[in-house]
């Protein structure tokens, strides 16, 4: 059994920070951080919440009344939310005016949230049934803007997807490695509290995790990296996404993009370049696609979709 992606839906802040904003007062240069990471600019919510870029993406879905009815669960994954209590993904069924018959619940596995929740929503579903996974950030909130480090890297969005349950083939993998030092973020609720973040460490794991979980979802389905449309992945670092298309000698076309105008949106990544991806027409019925979220936990999630 696997999904079909109905509809895809993100959404970006208005307010968008340039690399030299951070020249302003830091040590650094937007030379320094775009050849380093490929990020050129970031959006940061300014006056807007998680569940403010839910609802904008909800918004973008454009259901109809037979879509709604059809819904049977949701899950929202972010490491932001507004409050623990009620989730965001109840917020959503509020907010959708969803039938009460659903299966509602966030996740926090960072990055790889996205991926993981599609991954989770296919075990939820029946077939026929339909479920939508947001993933949403406003990681502005939980950043030092005097740490160099960190500050350059994350920014601000929300994107997701409508899913229907079919009987098509799918194939994931998925892991964790636990790693206090890797990224570390105790309370975002408590003051002066930031993420923190070994690079390095966060580097090498990215560069090695990428490969080898979605090799392991393509022995599975017995195809080749070349066989692959495109690797929608968690937007980090351009580096680490040439590194893998190096290893199998693909072009760099079969992952695309949008850090640079982005930044790091954690679990809001794969669904903001999936939808621009969508949304530019690249995608025709037939393509074969990847999803391949890692981050934080540390954790780890590749999930193999037919368009």
């Amino acid at each position: 059994m696997g999904l079909e992606i109905k509809k895809t839906s993100s959404y970006l802040p208005e307010k968008i920070v340039e690399n030299s904003e951070f020249e302003k007062y830091l040590d650094t240069s937007d030379e320094w951080i775009s050849s380093r990471t490929g990020i050129k600019v970031r959006h940061f919510a300014k006056n807007e919440t998680t569940s403010d870029m839910i609802s904008k993406v909800c918004e973008g879905f454009e259901l109809t009344e037979e879509e709604r009815s059809k819904i049977k669960a949701v899950i929202v994954s972010s490491l932001t939310p507004d409050s623990l209590m009620p989730n965001m993904a109840c917020h959503v069924q509020n907010f959708l005016c969803l039938n009460e018959d659903i299966f509602a619940t966030d996740i926090n596995m960072a990055c790889s949230g996205f991926a993981g929740g599609v991954t989770l929503i296919e075990g939820i579903l029946q077939e026929g049934d339909y479920g939508i996974v947001i993933g949403a950030e406003k990681l502005s909130g939980i950043i030092n803007l005097n740490d160099r480090n960190t500050a350059v890297l994350f920014g601000d969005g929300a994107g997701g997807v409508l899913v229907k349950k079919n009987n098509d083939i799918s194939a994931c993998d998925f892991g964790a490695s636990y790693s206090a030092d890797a990224l570390k973020l105790r309370d975002f609720r408590e003051s002066e509290n930031y993420v923190s973040m070994d690079g390095k460490k966060v580097y090498r794991f990215a560069v090695d995790v990428i490969t080898k979980s979605i090799e392991n979802v393509l022995a599975k389905l017995n195809k080749k990296p070349e066989d692959i449309t495109y690797f929608i992945s968690h937007q980090a670092n351009e580096k680490i996404l040439k590194s893998a298309c190096r290893k199998w000698n693909v072009p760099i076309d079969k992952f695309p993009m949008n850090l640079q105008s982005v930044g790091n949106t954690s679990s809001a990544s794969i669904p903001l370049i999936l939808d621009e991806v969508n949304k530019k027409g690249m995608l025709k019925k037939g393509d074969e696609v990847i999803f391949c979220g890692f981050g934080g936990g540390l954790t780890w999630v590749s999930y193999y979709v037919k368009w």
